[in-house]
């Protein structure tokens, strides 16, 4: 039954929404914070240097 669910709940997704793994981006970021999630997990805030948008979003998945 949960199976059915995530399908269903998948194929109504909008395309343009997931990531696309094919475009690459190469540049450098600055660390801004690093905040720990529990005992095993960091988040690390990154920012560009100059202080402008990041040139790109990121979906994980």
């Amino acid at each position: 039954m949960a199976s059915g669910f995530f399908e269903r709940e998948m194929s109504e997704m909008d395309k343009s929404a997931v990531a696309d793994r094919s475009v690459h981006w190469k540049g450098q970021l600055r660390v801004a914070a690093v905040a720990s999630e529990s005992k095993t997990v960091k988040r690390f805030q990154l920012v560009c240097p100059d202080g402008s948008d990041l040139p790109f979003t990121y979906k994980p998945g």
